[in-house]
């Protein structure tokens, strides 16, 4: 996703998985789209870009976090 010159708090749904907490993007951050904030349980801090620093932030760079609700827990699969 691109990164702002500003601080951004983009609307989230974070997950406990086996391998860690993942945080997951409700899609279109516009502040028109207020229903993206309907199933988030946070916000991610991006931080701003800086010169010379990446313009984009990927999949699975750690990023800080703001709790709003309760994480929810990855469905488990049982095997036989």
């Amino acid at each position: 996703m691109p990164l702002d010159p500003r601080t951004e708090f983009h609307r989230v749904i974070i997950r406990a998985e086996k391998d860690g907490l993942k945080a997951y993007s409700t899609g279109s951050q516009q502040s028109s789209r207020i229903a993206s904030l309907n199933g988030a349980n946070g916000f991610a801090v991006l931080h701003p870009k800086i010169a010379n620093g990446p313009s984009t932030l990927e999949t699975g760079t750690k990023v800080e976090v703001v709790v709003i609700g309760e994480i929810q827990h990855a469905l488990q699969s049982h095997s036989s």
